[in-house]
């Protein structure tokens, strides 16, 4: 789900920012409901995986699964934002490095006779600012944007009942929430 994340925010590289930006307008376009409805569909995808991987004892059951796929699943959109020049060539390195600080962690494994030392002194890295975005032209660009995504979103929704269904086919029982 982080790649497909990555992988659609690069098809439509202002998407994701014009939606975290431009919430509160969002509601004003007609289409509006669709796009919530869209949304809504990809945030259940999210819940429904992370909550499945609980089920399965693959995931940490002590963790609040929807506060854990929310914090993922922002953490992608942001990687968005701060790789936007490069997101095509980096899609790989940011999946391995938001799935494995997600689920392994940051931290080396602590055995029992681990002692606890103090961390180093942090060092400042200087972080060069991020180049300014270009402005989108015209209206109807982002009219275009919104279309393509929500055909894409159309997809997604489409293949997710696929794979529940042949799940369900295959004997794997799924439960509905």
């Amino acid at each position: 789900m982080v790649r497909v994340s990555l992988e659609v925010a690069d098809q439509h590289p202002y998407a994701t920012e014009i939606y975290q930006n431009e919430i509160e307008n969002l509601g004003a376009l007609p289409e509006y409901t669709e796009i919530a409805g869209s949304v809504e569909s990809s945030h259940r995808a999210w819940f429904d995986v992370v909550d499945e991987g609980v089920r399965n004892g693959e995931f940490n059951s002590g963790i609040d699964v929807f506060e854990f796929q929310r914090m993922m699943r922002e953490c992608v959109f942001q990687s968005v934002r701060w790789h936007r020049d490069t997101l095509a060539a980096d899609i790989e390195s940011i999946t391995a490095t938001v799935t494995s600080v997600f689920f392994d962690g940051f931290a080396p494994a602590r055995t029992e006779s681990t002692t606890v030392t103090p961390p180093p002194s942090p060092t400042k890295v200087k972080r060069e600012p991020a180049p300014a975005e270009p402005p989108i032209d015209t209206v109807d660009d982002l009219r275009s944007e919104l279309d393509e995504l929500r055909s894409d979103m159309r997809a997604m929704r489409g293949l997710m009942e696929s794979l529940s269904k042949s799940r369900n086919a295959n004997g794997n029982t799924a439960t509905d929430d």
